[in-house]
């Protein structure tokens, strides 16, 4: 920590420039949409890199092992770190299944006593939404199939064995018969 608050003005605005070309050219194409993203980042991807950089070093999170490399090269350590970190930070995002909701407002059952209710209003709007469900898998024996299992209460990956699918096809169908449902629902 001594040796960074040693380090003079000038020096921080010499690096900080070979910084800001090292990561241009790294970065090269790769900031307009993705993981390096100035909308995913919340700030532009330059400024983002040299500033956590720093910040990582001055906080501790990096320590700057001055007898082997110069500032300027664990500053450049650092930067690819972060950036690879990123990356991988954005592809499980990415891989994140969405929840999707088979009901047009998913807090509409929230205010729900209990106990069973029966009646007429709650048993048409069930009635419109297995309608929905069911007219949203006609013609198509992968959602009927999809539905049916979902309706005996299995799961993911008991529903992906049975039907032979990967767990993101699964989810993919999911969302494609909600889309629907909601727009048969809607729709009426």
């Amino acid at each position: 920590m001594e040796r960074l608050l040693e380090v003079p003005e000038t020096e921080w605005m010499r690096i900080t420039s070979i910084l800001l070309t090292h990561l241009k050219i790294k970065l090269y194409n790769k900031t307009l949409f993705g993981a390096h993203s100035k909308q995913r980042l919340k700030m532009d991807p330059f400024t983002f890199y040299i500033d956590n950089s720093i910040i990582a070093l001055y906080e501790g999170e990096w320590v700057w092992n001055y007898e082997q490399f110069s500032l300027l090269e664990q500053l450049k350590r650092i930067i690819d770190s972060k950036c690879s970190a990123e990356v991988e930070k954005y592809k499980r995002e990415r891989h994140k299944p969405k929840k999707t909701f088979l009901v047009p407002n998913p807090t509409l059952f929230s205010d729900l006593p209990d106990e069973d209710v029966h009646d007429e209003e709650s048993d048409e709007y069930l009635k419109k939404f297995e309608d929905a469900l069911n007219g949203a898998c006609q013609g198509n024996e992968i959602y009927t199939k999809f539905i049916e299992l979902k309706r005996k209460g299995l799961n993911y990956d008991e529903i992906c064995t049975k039907m032979e699918c990967t767990k993101s096809a699964a989810y993919r169908m999911m969302e494609a018969i909600g889309r629907r449902a909601n727009v048969i629902l809607n729709s009426k």
